[in-house]
């Protein structure tokens, strides 16, 4: 490589050299850099590697005074990257994203940073350990020719860059993209100067705000779970949405005189000197713009700007676009370098402020909802209280679907002239911004949120470690992202509460507890392997949470957990006997009781459980032994009791227990297809929920998953496995990594619900407490995951038949 190949420019890419080769300019747009200045800093890099020039380019244009117009511009360019004869892009979406995520994030430092030798050492610090730099000796020739030479020679004609080699252009762009994994904010290269004993510490200590530093609030966010996924989104926004972050009203000049002479304005404020030239020359100047006009001061106005952002929270609006409007009201609101006073309100039946200075106001943000269509009440509410002046700026966020009802129609129509922008947002992630412009809408951009990759690493609560007892749960070890079915096989179920909770016990050795009475879904609580048919139960309600025992008769021993903090303590009872007439233990009077022939136990639950032993049994114990038959309540039948095994129909969906007509099977290495005669399928129910119905016509074609790995674990031929576990739940893991985990009930005559980590589908009841998961439409879930996991399964053995 020498200096031709190094500084080889294109027409229509993001650079080109001007002035004889003397200077570096974005086309149609700025000044980047003299040769000599860009010369010079390569030359700081001694023997070691020197970036691309293009890489460099770039950041020297993030590190400039036009920084935020120069960068619209580059993104423009692009996107507009084509070769030809192909209508896809050069450069993909998520290349450009992450490029120009980081050269905002530059933008967004300290201009002291930026500047002098400051300057110098953050591009050192960047380009350090950086890709596709050019090597040591390719570099030594490289500035050996620029310096030879005083300019970098440029072609008379160059070659247009949709005609170029892709290769060159994407190594320009892809070093800067991985650096974006680097240094995904502006704190992160903060924090990384910071190690450098030349930069001044002053330069990076954060200005102080009254509603505290925007990086430690996105920091927040995106450690707390629950508002993980808006963090996450606002720096993308910050990357991707064009509106201005400083305003000012004409005026700031003292009054007095002539302020300017300028090339536009009226023609009664010509300069009297024009009227001097000839008739061709002045109707020439007027039309060329090289006429010259008197711009006389305006008074000054205040410049005490506010903007005012509205938040649709009606039902079109639930889930992810409120998620991702939230996330764009924080964008405006803390950008870094917004001097602007925001207001927020949600609308819909009302008109509530919003809270968006801390995680929690924010967290209560999204709990806010409306079972309204609509929200045309609270947005006419809004304009009759405040009427918005020429200081002030309206933002309208919402769906598309929900501003097209007649009486939200009626209202923006009706107050459209005090909107300023509208932004819709849709499930996607899709964001279009509209300007009012003359009083008509104008569409400004159009950009889509990656949701998928920006959502695919929430942070996860912290677990308890299990204890020493076999006890493997504690609160939230829950561990699906949906809820259990109700257990076929309880051994024992309580409600303290009538209208509380219930919980109880089963074979598979866990405690769980339901929703209000004996809803639909389950949670674990705890689980341990001393539970069994046999076993003796009780519950306690404490101070302090509820306590479950069990007690195992073949050991005499019996077990406490307290079910709100995981303790779990242990006691013996060396010389009990069953009890026909008083068989199981209870609880009154804070503690438990077992009564026997001649005597009455008594176990007091605490650190270390008091067991102490009465002759006798009381009227009072008897009659209390009575009484807890009423927080004693019989079994359901929920989920299937046993599977045998997996089979993926045709119809692109999961067969539980399905068999093959023997006469009508086929066998081939590693597949076994055929008619069903018998079995489970899960199908999409005519009132557009999951249910496992029975298979009553034996046509169905199917492929049986042949390694069947243990007891729980089915395993195809591509690699894709089905858990099942015998508490009512399927997993499914994909062999295709861009498929998520995903997560069934098994019930049979039921709705049934799924999940993955973000997402959530089926009844309410079987959602998972402390999730952070997104509503989905049930038919978008069956298609988008159980559907694509099948079809992978059979086109596998379609290509392997």
């Amino acid at each position: 490589m020498n200096l031709v190949d190094y500084t080889q420019a294109y027409r229509g890419y993001l650079w080109q050299l001007e002035e004889s080769g003397q200077v570096f300019a974005i086309p149609d747009g700025s000044t980047i850099a003299y040769s000599q200045q860009v010369l010079e800093m390569l030359e700081q890099f001694g023997d070691q590697p020197i970036p691309r020039l293009t890489s460099l380019l770039l950041i020297l244009i993030a590190t400039n005074p036009t920084a935020d117009q120069d960068l619209n511009k580059i993104e423009e360019i692009l996107k507009n990257l084509k070769p030809v004869g192909f209508t896809n892009q050069m450069v993909d979406k998520g290349t450009r994203e992450d490029v120009l995520g980081l050269l905002r994030n530059v933008a967004n430092l300290k201009p002291g940073i930026k500047q002098g030798p400051h300057r110098q050492q953050l591009i050192q610090l960047l380009f350090a350990d950086s890709h596709k730099r050019v090597g040591s000796k390719k570099a030594r020739r490289i500035l050996t020719e620029w310096r030879y030479f005083g300019a970098v020679p440029g072609e008379i004609e160059l070659p247009s860059v949709s005609n170029a080699n892709h290769g060159p252009i994407q190594n320009d762009l892809r070093g800067l993209a991985m650096l974006h994994e680097q240094y995904p904010s502006t704190r992160a290269i903060e924090k990384a100067l910071m190690n450098l004993a030349e930069v001044d510490t002053l330069l990076l200590e954060p200005e102080p705000t009254e509603s505290g530093s925007e990086g430690n609030l996105m920091e927040a966010l995106q450690a707390e779970p629950q508002t993980f996924k808006l963090g996450a989104l606002v720096p993308h926004v910050w990357a991707g949405m064009n509106i201005p972050y400083h305003l000012a009203l004409p005026g700031g000049q003292p009054l007095g005189g002539v302020s300017d002479i300028s090339n536009r304005g009226d023609l009664e404020r010509l300069l009297i000197s024009e009227y001097a030239n000839d008739s061709e020359v002045f109707l020439s100047r007027l039309a060329n713009g090289e006429a010259l006009y008197l711009r006389r001061e305006e008074p000054p106005a205040s410049e005490e700007f506010q903007r005012i952002i509205l938040v649709d929270i009606s039902m079109k609006n639930w889930g992810t676009p409120k998620l991702i409007a939230l996330s764009i009201l924080v964008a405006i609101a803390h950008h870094p370098k917004s001097d602007i006073t925001c207001t927020a309100f949600a609308v819909g039946n009302q008109l509530m402020p919003l809270d968006f200075t801390t995680v929690e106001g924010l967290m209560d943000a999204q709990q806010l909802l409306e079972g309204t269509l609509h929200a045309e009440v609270g947005l006419e509410r809004f304009m009759q209280e405040h009427i918005p002046s020429k200081q002030t700026e309206v933002f309208f966020i919402s769906t598309q679907a929900a501003t097209e009802y007649p009486a939200m129609y009626r209202v923006l129509n009706e107050y459209h002239h005090q909107f300023t922008y509208w932004i819709n947002v849709e499930h996607d992630g899709r964001v279009r911004l509209f300007k009012n412009r003359f009083n008509s809408k104008h569409l400004l951009q159009e950009f889509t949120l990656p949701l998928d990759r920006l959502w695919r690493n929430p942070p996860k609560e912290a677990k308890k470690h299990p204890s020493e007892i076999a006890l493997t749960g504690s609160p939230g070890v829950h561990p699906y992202p949906l809820l259990f079915p109700v257990p076929n096989n309880a051994l024992a179920i309580y409600r303290p509460n009538p209208k509380g909770p219930s919980y109880l016990s089963t074979r598979q050795k866990g405690v769980f507890k339901s929703g209000q009475g004996m809803g639909l879904g389950m949670e674990l609580l705890a689980e341990a392997s001393y539970i069994h048919k046999g076993c003796k139960f009780a519950i306690l309600e404490q101070n302090e949470g509820l306590v479950w025992l069990t007690f195992v008769p073949q050991t005499r021993r019996g077990y406490l957990v307290n079910l709100s903090s995981g303790e779990e303590t242990s006691f013996s009872l060396p010389n009990w006997r069953d009890s026909i007439k008083h068989a199981e233990f209870f609880s009154t009077e804070g503690a438990f009781y077992y009564l026997g022939f001649r005597y009455t136990y008594r176990i007091e639950p605490h650190d270390s459980p008091r067991v102490t032993k009465t002759e006798g049994v009381s009227p009072e114990m008897r009659e209390a032994y009575e009484n807890r038959l009423r927080t004693r309540f019989p079994s359901t039948a929920g989920s299937f009791s046993k599977v045998t095994n997996i089979s993926i129909s045709t119809t692109q969906t999961l067969v539980i227990n399905g068999m093959p007509r023997l006469h009508t099977a086929v066998q081939s290495p590693g597949i076994q297809g055929g008619h069903v005669k018998q079995g489970k399928l899960l199908r999409l129910s005519t009132q557009g929920g999951m249910e496992w119905v029975s298979i009553t016509r034996n046509h169905l074609r199917y492929v049986q998953g042949e390694n069947r790995m243990d007891e729980n674990h089915f395993k195809f031929g591509d690699g894709s496995i089905v858990e099942v576990d015998k508490r009512g739940i399927l997993t499914c893991r994909s062999s295709d990594n861009d498929l998520p985990v995903f997560y069934l009930t098994m019930v049979m005559q039921n709705a049934n619900a799924g999940a993955t980590e973000l997402v959530f589908t089926g009844p309410k009841d079987y959602k998972a407490p402390h999730t952070v998961q997104e509503p989905m439409d049930t038919r978008h879930f069956f298609e988008t995951y159980v559907q694509a996991f099948c079809k992978r399964i059979i086109r596998w053995y379609e290509a392997n038949a």
